[in-house]
């Protein structure tokens, strides 16, 4: 079924494959709503028709979608669009944990335990909430670019379509991460997440999966009897600790393996300063290691062997029923003289993880870190909320749930070189930044309205809603040229002129207005004026006389020729609103100390100029 391009419930455009496994494909969308990009994972259609499997896909997911920490990726919406079911999630960008140690082979132990560290954090979070993963392997853990750990497929793993061991054909995880009770066809616990997190830890650090087999069941029957390879021998820089956190967790039996994701995340945190519990030393020092063997299509192998331990375990069951038979006849008595005392529970709000451990000692109380989240206003490893209020009564003993901070959420800065200001906007939004100042500059380089610079940088990690300052371009610096006076002449001339020194007259800058001191068609003023400085490529207004014009003016001017005697040349030019670039008006001659009386005739404002030998001598304005 080709789903490229088609609308999911009228808001979720489907645009890109991103994987798919037997259960299901899934895409990347656009949320036409939100205006977001969502991973959208579709049903496969084979399974659309068993209504078991559909409701228990539509059940866990809506189950999950109430989950809400940094580690998980979040559930949007589930659903159905005519025949095909779907759940739309957080879509990540950025690659898949198998991919990455395919990519770069064995981590260093600091990388691999800060990966183990947030796949724990999810694994808290959702098993406080009733949520076991079934199926966490590299391939659902997502690594984004700002290098933070997204577990993803919580609650449908035991729905997918990968290689499987099962005690009646349901599918409840992927063999090279299954934990020996779920080879075994028995139910997955909280435990069963740890072991499989054990798996991802060991390959991890040794670029390879601890168990291979030629069959699905070969290597589901090693998960349950064959210890893992060692893996200071694969990998020298994983310490003995380290390694014993990795054994404890994928011990065959539960008893031996961590109780709770909780108490693997406190190894995780101290593991690489050389501290782990006392536990888990213990356990794994004492280490001796059990075949477990498997039933169904398993028991077919090592059938004798298995009845024998099944016989067994019946044997100790009886014997530890009639134990507590006793005790609960000779304890009754008591029960209530050994009923702890309640205390008060502190406030813990906004104390580090070890001032509230000694806060609690007092009631003799224990601390429960349920999870971490970030906050705006909490400091890092300091308390944000705790489950048992303040104030409230509760026995001693009892173990006080807490979320701490892991501080203010950063995110990774975009690049926003070369984008318009309008679309860095946008993108500094979708990333959960803010838009600081503007500067502008000229740049030869970059476009008008396109951004130059930034500060952060593109790349850097900062606090969500940070303001990211731009230096956006104002186009390539322009070339001042210095406003000629086109006043006077003709519409046509004085169009030439400014297109020639690279400036623009567009036909609305041009209007008409009547004058009597100009001709028809001729320029009256203009915009910029004369003189001034003016960006080249700029445009100008200019006024066109609609006539009627100037009327004629007559004058005598006097004209006094220097020198006693001495012939001279004459000429005088008059410049007017006819002839603003001038025109001859007399030639003619007279003798030094004579005076010549010449009649001119002009338009408008105007001003003789005389010359006497073809040199100018002297200027008159000429007025009635």
């Amino acid at each position: 079924m080709e789903l490229i391009g088609r609308v999911i419930a009228g808001r979720y455009h489907v645009e890109e494959l991103l994987g798919g496994g037997g259960m299901a494909v899934v895409y990347r969308a656009h949320c036409r709503y939100l205006q977001r990009d969502v991973t959208i994972k579709i049903l496969r259609p084979q399974y659309s028709d068993d209504a078991d499997f559909v409701e228990r896909f539509r059940r866990e997911a809506q189950a999950v979608a109430r989950l809400s920490h940094p580690n998980i990726v979040n559930v949007f919406d589930v659903g159905q669009d005519g025949i095909i079911h779907y759940i739309v999630m957080e879509y990540i960008d950025g690659i898949t944990l198998k991919r990455y140690i395919r990519e770069k082979g064995p981590l260093a132990p600091v990388e691999a335990v800060d990966i183990a560290r947030q796949i724990c954090a999810a694994l808290v979070h959702a098993h406080a909430s009733g949520i076991v993963h079934r199926d966490i392997k590299s391939g659902n853990i997502l690594i984004a670019k700002d290098g933070r750990v997204k577990v993803t497929d919580f609650g449908i793993a035991r729905s997918t379509t990968d290689v499987t061991v099962t005690q009646t054909g349901t599918i409840v995880g992927s063999v090279h991460y299954i934990s020996p009770e779920q080879a075994r066809g028995e139910p997955a616990s909280f435990q069963s997440d740890l072991y499989s997190v054990g798996v991802v830890l060991f390959e991890m650090l040794a670029g390879r999966l601890p168990y291979e087999g030629e069959s699905p069941i070969a290597v589901a029957m090693k998960h349950m009897g064959d210890q893992p390879p060692s893996l200071s021998k694969l990998n020298p820089a994983v310490s003995p600790e380290l390694e014993m956190v990795v054994r404890r967790a994928m011990a065959k039996d539960r008893a031996r393996r961590y109780a709770s994701a909780e108490e693997m995340l406190e190894d995780l945190r101290t593991v690489l300063i050389g501290q782990i519990s006392e536990q888990t030393k213990k356990l794994m020092l004492d280490e001796n290691p059990t075949m477990v063997l498997p039933r169904d299509e398993l028991k077919q192998a090592l059938g004798k062997q298995q009845a024998a331990r099944e016989k067994k375990n019946k044997r100790k069951l009886w014997a530890w029923l009639a134990i507590l038979v006793t005790l609960l006849i000779l304890g009754g008595a008591g029960y209530f003289l050994l009923l702890p005392k309640t205390v008060e529970v502190p406030d813990l709000t906004n104390l580090t993880v070890e001032e509230a451990e000694q806060r609690l000692k007092p009631a003799h109380l224990q601390l429960e870190v349920l999870g971490r989240e970030y906050s705006d206003t909490i400091a890092e490893n300091r308390i944000i909320s705790q489950r048992e209020k303040p104030g409230t009564e509760v026995r001693e003993g009892q173990a006080i749930g807490v979320i701490v901070s892991v501080g203010v959420e950063k995110v990774n800065v975009p690049d926003l070189s070369g984008q318009d200001k309008e679309d860095a906007r946008l993108a500094l939004e979708k990333a959960g930044l803010a838009l600081g100042t503007i500067d502008y500059q000229y740049s030869d380089e970059y476009e008008k309205d396109t951004v130059i610079s930034q500060n952060p940088a593109a790349g850097e990690q900062v606090p969500r809603q940070t303001a990211v300052n731009l230096v956006v371009s104002k186009g390539k610096k322009p070339v001042l040229l210095k406003m000629p006076n086109v006043t006077g002449l003709s519409l046509t001339a004085a169009r030439a002129a400014l297109e020639a020194m690279g400036l623009k007259v567009p036909e609305e800058n041009i209007t008409q207005e009547a004058s009597t001191d100009f001709f028809p068609g001729t320029v009256i003023s203009q915009e910029p004026q004369p003189g001034t400085e003016t960006e080249k490529g700029s445009s100008v207004k200019l006024k066109v006389s609609a006539g009627p014009g100037p009327q004629p003016q007559q004058i005598s001017i006097s004209v006094n020729i220097p020198g006693a005697g001495e012939p001279h040349q004459v000429s005088i030019k008059v410049v007017d609103n006819k002839s603003p670039e001038g025109r001859q008006e007399f030639i003619g001659s007279g003798t030094g100390g004579s005076t010549l009386v010449v009649p001119i005739r002009y338009y408008g404002k105007a001003k003789a100029l005389i010359f006497i030998d073809g040199q100018k001598s002297e200027e008159q304005e000429l007025t009635p």
